[in-house]
């Protein structure tokens, strides 16, 4: 017995050390986790300390980013200081040249005419903050104020279409106007801070004429990417005169056009004394810190609403063959087939900009009448807040139809309305194409198996090339198209075959065999909401027989 008592006590001991031991080591963790934890906030304070040291040594400190560069000669048109009387204008010139602009708004301008933010949302264009009132000794006194007109230009925008930016136009430019504090906190917000290569030179003086305007920009220096200074405020008519020529003078020189993204990398001027005295002390810059942090932050928060909206808010519309958008959309009325209640609609509109889909609850207003025609509902839109930073992910929303465009269907392939420009609307079956085909002076028959035709009359092109729209091509052919709003991407697909068609970083990919194709820059338009894409490389990519009759 006392042998095993002997046994046990060191057992007992034994127990009472190894605990103490767990303890010690328990505490040492702890202190060591402090210690690394006190290491870290020395080390952020000592990184904060730093980079408010070099920027106040006129040193510009901005995050690593990757920009996208253009395959081909790329140009810029951008517009400053509108809306205004001349913005419809200028939006009617690029309309008809099918070329993309990006506008950069006053804010003060945005509340007057918002119509105009909408139209050029609409129609496939930019949209920039150039602050509120354009005031230049309130705006470059220090960064605050200039900060703070930025942030009700916002408001403005968003208010105007449900949009928040992030490209950004300084009043005259960056040049003493901007010092390193400027761009680091701007950085810091988010926003992509655009300069210019080329001034057209239109606000020299009043009244530039067009023709100087003109011989202005063939005179600025060409390369890659090419960024254009013009304005669309009021006092200039002329560069409304001005722009076919430009637009005309570029082709010549092989450039496409786009409008700017967060994509495209920025024109920076270089730091000079400014006009007026700047200085930042350290509460002041940890003051912009907060603010532009906090920003930031709820647009992060905005964009993963919108992600996990679309991907769990979506409702099935059942029994809606087509519902298509008025010309335009955006004033809140659609027309309806028969037998529809009532839809979830999403709209996307815009490129360039931090948004999210819109989303339209519809009531039927009216019912329609014996002989079918459609009906108007109206639409209240409930301006959306906005996504974040696109990336280069997949797109992840659910399947939609194409912009301006929503609703399931319900019909065989072959009896499905087919998106015609302006929101024409037609229906036929395979013998109704026949009979469309064999009444069209010039037609193409893609597919195999029912045959349907394009009319190619009203589409622009050669007899090799003509721009078509991509689901009036495909669903006739037993494809079928889908939008992902939050991404602006169309995806095509056609058998083991798929192509996404991205507006948002201007790029086409090609899904096929299992390898994936990136082409950047590619001929394609969004043009009223509808994709159109070159006839003859699409019909080929997507492997549809197609055969050109006059």
């Amino acid at each position: 017995m006392m042998c095993e008592l002997r046994n046990f006590i060191p057992f007992q001991r034994l127990g009472v050390s190894a605990g103490f031991v767990v303890i010690l080591l328990l505490l040492s963790q702890l202190l060591a986790a402090g210690r690394t934890l006190a290491a870290v906030n020395t080390a952020v304070q000592l990184n904060e300390q730093e980079v408010y040291s070099q920027l106040n040594s006129g040193k510009r400190v901005l995050q690593d980013k990757n920009y996208v560069k253009p395959e081909q000669p790329t140009v810029y048109l951008t517009f400053d200081d509108g809306p205004s009387e001349h913005t419809g204008a200028v939006l009617d010139i690029l309309r008809a040249e099918k070329v993309a602009g990006t506008f950069f708004m006053l804010g003060e301008q945005v509340n007057s005419r918002p119509e105009l933010v909408r139209r050029a949302l609409a129609e496939g264009h930019a949209i920039g903050n150039h602050t509120y009132n354009h005031r230049y000794k309130e705006l470059y006194s220090s960064a605050e104020p200039f900060w703070q007109q930025v942030q009700q230009t916002e408001q403005a925008l968003h208010d105007a279409a449900g949009i928040r930016t992030s490209l950004l136009r300084a009043p005259g430019g960056t040049y003493r106007h901007f010092d390193a504090f400027y761009f680091y906190y701007m950085d810091q917000a988010g926003y992509e801070v655009h300069d210019w290569s080329i001034d057209s030179g239109d606000s020299k003086r009043v009244g530039v004429p067009a023709n100087e305007i003109l011989q202005t920009v063939k005179k600025g220096p060409l390369g890659h990417q090419v960024i254009v200074l013009m304005h669309d405020g009021t006092g200039h008519a002329e560069t409304v005169k001005a722009l076919p020529g430009i637009i005309s003078w570029f082709k010549t020189k092989g450039y496409a056009f786009a409008a700017l993204s967060p994509q495209v990398k920025p024109i920076h001027f270089s730091l000079s004394t400014p006009k007026w005295p700047q200085s930042v002390n350290i509460a002041e810059h940890q003051r912009m810190l907060k603010q532009t942090g906090e920003y930031r932050l709820a647009l992060q928060g905005g964009r993963d609403r919108v992600a996990m909206e679309d991907r769990s808010g979506q409702e099935e519309v059942k029994s809606v063959v087509r519902t298509t958008m008025n010309r335009d959309p955006l004033y809140g009325h659609t027309s309806l087939e028969p037998g529809t209640s009532q839809l979830n609609a999403m709209v996307s509109v815009g490129t360039g900009m931090y948004q999210s889909p819109l989303y339209a609850h519809s009531r039927l207003e009216s019912e329609l009448g014996a002989s079918g025609v459609a009906a108007s509902v109206g639409t209240p839109m409930n301006w959306a807040s906005v996504d974040g930073r696109r990336t280069r992910e997949e797109p992840k929303s659910g399947r939609l139809a194409m912009p301006l465009s929503v609703g399931a269907e319900t019909k065989p392939v072959h009896e499905r309305a087919a998106m015609e420009p302006g929101s024409e609307r037609f229906e036929m079956g395979a013998s109704a194409w026949q009979q469309q085909a064999a009444s069209l002076p010039r037609h193409i028959a893609a597919g195999s198996g029912d045959t349907h035709s394009i009319h190619l009359g009203k589409y622009r092109g050669t007899e090799d090339d003509h721009l078509v729209p991509l689901r009036a091509l495909l669903e006739g052919s037993g494809g079928r198209v889908e939008w992902h709003s939050a991404d602006r991407t169309a995806a095509a697909l056609l058998g083991f075959t798929s192509v996404e068609y991205d507006f948002s970083h201007y790029e086409m990919r090609l899904h096929q065999r299992g390898k994936k194709t990136t082409y950047h820059l590619p001929h394609m338009q969004l043009i009223d909401g509808t994709v159109y894409v070159p006839l003859r490389s699409t019909a080929t990519m997507l492997g549809l027989h197609i055969h050109i009759a006059l």
